[in-house]
C-alpha cells in the first residue's frame, strides 16, 4: 500500500511537468503604431507577464514573445486584464516593464508585481507626473514614532498627489496597501477633483480576472474500505461511510489544471472484535491537504489525479494519500468522481502501548463550486 502511494504521488509530479501547457487566453495586442492584432495570449502570473507577453497570432501556430517597448500593450478581451508599456522606478531604478492598467482618468493607476507577495502601484496625473506606492513593510522592530515617520515617508509622494482630498488622504494612511484599496482612492478621486479631464473612468479592471488563484467550495462523500494494524493486538478490517468539507485553490494563471487542496473529513469507524460480540468504534478527524491535476482543464471530462498528506487528530507524523478519478464540468461547477488510497502510522514513542495505523481504499464523489 505504502509503495502504490509513492508510485501514485511520483505519478502527480511527473504528469505535471509532462503535462505543462500554456494557459490560452483570447485577446489581443496593440502595437506601437496604434494598431490592434487579436489572438491568443499565454495568461500567466503577473510576474511574468510584466517581462514579456507570448502571443499567438489568428491563423498561425507559433507563439510570438514581446519584450516590454516592442508593443504599446496587450489586453484579454470581453474587458479582462490590461497590460502597458511603461517607464516606472522598480527596485530603485527606472525600468521598462509592462505595467497592469488598473484605472484610467485624470488620474490614472498603475500596478507591478513580481512576486505574489511584492505588488507595488503607481499613480500618474494628467501632467505625466509618478508616484510610487507601496506598503513600507514590517516596522515592528521600531519604536512606535519611527514606525509612524517611516510608514508616512514611503507614502509622502502618493500623499502630496493626492493632497486636494483628506478622505483620500486618511484612506492612504490607514491599513495595508492592496489593489482594491487603490482602486476606490483613485476613482473617488477621480470623480471628486478631475472632472475637467472629461471621462474620469474610462478603464477599470476586473479584479476576479485579474486574480491568480480562484477559490473552490468542495463537499466530498465516500464510502471507506480499510485495514486497522493495532502492532500488539493484531489487525482489524474496517468499512464506513465519510463526508468532508474544503476548498480547493485553482492556480490556472501558474498552470491550468493545477490546484491545492484542503479537506477536512469525518467518519465513524467500526469493527468487530475476534472471538467477542463487542464492536468497537472510532471517530475519524483528518486534514488532507496536496495537489491535484486536471491534465485537460478546458474540457468537459477529464482525467485528474491527486496526492498529498494526512494529518490525523492534529497528531503526527503525517500520512500520505493519493489517487485519481474523472472530473465532470457541469456550467460553473465541478463533479468528480475517483478512488483514494491512503496510509497512516503512529510512531511508538506516541503510543507507548505499541504502533498503530491504518490503510485504507475509498470510493469518492466531490462536488465543487
Amino acid at each position: 500500500m505504502k509503495k502504490a502511494l509513492f508510485l501514485l504521488a511520483a505519478a502527480l509530479c511527473g504528469s505535471m511537468a509532462v503535462w505543462a501547457q500554456q494557459n490560452p487566453v483570447k485577446g489581443y495586442v496593440i502595437t506601437n503604431t496604434g494598431d490592434t492584432i487579436h489572438g491568443t495570449i499565454d495568461y500567466q502570473t503577473r510576474g511574468k507577464l510584466a517581462r514579456s507577453c507570448h502571443f499567438l497570432p489568428e491563423g498561425e501556430t507559433t507563439y510570438v514573445t514581446y519584450q516590454p517597448g516592442q508593443i504599446a500593450g496587450f489586453r484579454m478581451l470581453d474587458d479582462g486584464v490590461f497590460f502597458v508599456t511603461r517607464r516606472f522606478p522598480v527596485d530603485g531604478e527606472q525600468q521598462t516593464i509592462f505595467a497592469e492598467y488598473l484605472l484610467q482618468g485624470g488620474m490614472n493607476l498603475y500596478r507591478y508585481e513580481d512576486t505574489w507577495t511584492n505588488a507595488q502601484f503607481y499613480l500618474v496625473d494628467s501632467d505625466g507626473k509618478v508616484a510610487l506606492v507601496k506598503d513600507p513593510g514590517d516596522l515592528s522592530a521600531y519604536t512606535p514614532e519611527d514606525a509612524k515617520k517611516k510608514h508616512d515617508e514611503a507614502l509622502q509622494p502618493a500623499m502630496d498627489m493626492l493632497k486636494k482630498s483628506d478622505k483620500a488622504l486618511k484612506q492612504l494612511l490607514f491599513g495595508p496597501i492592496t489593489a482594491k484599496k487603490m482602486l476606490l482612492i483613485t476613482r473617488e478621486y477621480n470623480n471628486e477633483y478631475c472632472q475637467e479631464d472629461g471621462d474620469c473612468v474610462v478603464f477599470q479592471y476586473n479584479a476576479k480576472r485579474s486574480s491568480t488563484f480562484t477559490p473552490h467550495f468542495r463537499i466530498q462523500a465516500d464510502y471507506m474500505l480499510g485495514r486497522l494494524h493495532l502492532d500488539q493486538e493484531g489487525e482489524r478490517n474496517f468499512s464506513a461511510p465519510r463526508v468532508g468539507l474544503g476548498c480547493d485553490f485553482e492556480f490556472k494563471r501558474v498552470r491550468p489544471g493545477f490546484s491545492l487542496q484542503t479537506m477536512l473529513l469525518f467518519s465513524m469507524w467500526e469493527w468487530p472484535e475476534p472471538d467477542s460480540d463487542v464492536t468497537e468504534k472510532a471517530l475519524y478527524v483528518a486534514l488532507n491537504v496536496g495537489p491535484s491535476y486536471v491534465f485537460q482543464p478546458k474540457k468537459r471530462v477529464s482525467p485528474f489525479v491527486r496526492a498529498g498528506i494526512v494529518n490525523l487528530y492534529a497528531f503526527l507524523p503525517f500520512g500520505l494519500y493519493a489517487g485519481g478519478g474523472v472530473d465532470f464540468k457541469v456550467g460553473k461547477q465541478h463533479l468528480r468522481a475517483g478512488v483514494n488510497a491512503d496510509y497512516y502510522s503512529f510512531l511508538k514513542f506516541m503510543r507507548p502501548e505499541g504502533k498503530v495505523g491504518y490503510s485504507s481504499v475509498s470510493l469518492d464523489f466531490d462536488v465543487l463550486f
